[in-house]
């Protein structure tokens, strides 16, 4: 449990960047770019027997998300309900799919697409396919070949669990094309040396595109859909030299892809954080106690600093709700002897954090479907203290809320 410790819950808006062409959180009114205001999406194709709704009971995050609600039992194969969206300007040399789903119910038969990335020719460059009986995840794709691959990813998803899905390819244009899929921030399947030339990602779908099998009936829910030309944010990592009595540490929370390279959020991020054995600061000299831990967007680290109120193990694990949590522990040493680092940049469910899949609970003590902010109370009682405590705010102020609606 954190000291003293302040919960608020806060919603911001969806902002997307330069790099994002397609972003929908399904808080908006509207869905098709016809809509007043424009919604992501350029297209809707509702099937008989499968309707779509944006309601909370499919959200994620906040207060709304995409149910495909397929209870048509069709035989044979054929497209389904999906939203469509074209690109301003093709992706010509990779693209990244990604979106929280949840298998909401599954009558355990037939075989479905649940979002893909389209080629400019034609065909998808990217499938996420869903296979019954059990559920199985996996990735497909044309390539310029004639060939089509299919990817199987050992996995399979339970009913009623949140997952982080991406789908992505690289190298387009060339022979040495790739297809990953990532489930939950880590890399489940790969195919690497396609033949991608005269091959771009023109558009998006999700819902069900495209059913190998219309025996599937069930329920899809999805969240937070975004595309751009590099993986998205999939996880939070944190990093910290060792802790010893009364020393003042700085630890960097930073934001990863699911193949471990650093990547930005296209909107403003409110952490939860809860610190075992230790205090945040603001400032090097642990003078500042640190009121929130705020990433603006397309920032991808943020510096915090430690110092150790306890024995060992000490540890600060952050949580958002749109990626997947992130930890880190150290045993505190004498003066002397500083200590040893454990467990960097391990998955908060690894470092003793409650988790629902894949989002915080019981420690943070929030909502999941909302953005939250934990703050770690504890008053500066110097007035160097407070005046270092500005500093940070308002030094950031500019950019802490560029591009806010």
């Amino acid at each position: 449990m954190r000291s003293a410790a302040l919960s608020l819950l806060l919603v911001l808006p969806l902002v997307a960047e330069a790099d994002t062409v397609l972003a929908d959180d399904f808080e908006g009114a509207t869905r098709l770019r016809s809509e007043v205001p424009p919604g992501a999406w350029n297209s809707l194709d509702r099937r008989p027997g499968c309707p779509d709704t944006v309601t909370p009971l499919a959200a994620h995050r906040d207060l709304g998300g995409l149910r495909i609600d397929d209870q048509s039992a069709a035989t044979g194969s054929g497209d389904m309900t999906a939203y469509y969206a074209t690109f301003t300007a093709p992706l010509t040399t990779q693209a990244h799919l990604r979106f929280w789903f949840r298998l909401s119910t599954n009558n355990d038969r037939g075989s479905l697409v649940l979002g893909e990335l389209l080629r400019a020719a034609s065909g998808s460059a990217c499938d996420v396919t869903l296979r019954n009986p059990g559920a199985l995840l996996g990735a497909a794709g044309a390539n310029a070949d004639a060939t089509f691959s299919s990817l199987d990813s050992g996995v399979r998803l339970s009913t009623g669990a949140w997952h982080l899905v991406e789908c992505g390819v690289r190298g387009l244009g060339t022979t040495a094309g790739e297809r990953w899929l990532a489930l939950d921030a880590q890399v489940v399947a790969r195919e690497a040396n396609l033949d991608f030339r005269n091959t771009t990602v023109s558009a998006a779908a999700v819902g069900q595109p495209y059913s190998m099998d219309l025996a599937f009936s069930g329920a899809l829910d999805f969240d937070d859909v975004r595309v751009g030309d590099a993986p998205q944010a999939a996880r939070w990592s944190v990093d910290g030299g060792a802790l010893s009595p009364g020393a003042c540490v700085p630890w960097t929370i930073g934001l990863l892809d699911s193949e471990g390279s650093p990547t930005v959020l296209p909107f403003d991020a409110l952490l939860s954080y809860t610190a075992q054995r230790a205090m945040l600061f603001a400032d090097p000299l642990c003078l500042a106690t640190l009121p929130a831990l705020f990433l603006p967007a397309g920032d991808s680290t943020l510096t915090v600093y430690l110092r150790a109120t306890g024995n060992s193990p000490a540890s600060l694990d952050v949580a958002f709700v749109d990626v997947l949590p992130g930890g880190h522990a150290v045993v505190v040493g004498s003066a002397a002897d500083a200590g040893a680092s454990t467990d960097a940049g391990v998955l908060v469910s690894d470092a003793g954090l409650e988790m629902d899949a894949g989002v915080p609970v019981a420690d943070a003590g929030l909502d999941p479907t909302m953005r939250s902010l934990g703050v770690g109370c504890g008053c500066a009682s110097a007035d160097g203290a407070l005046a270092w405590l500005l500093l940070a705010l308002t030094s950031r102020g500019t950019r802490a809320w560029r591009g806010r609606r």
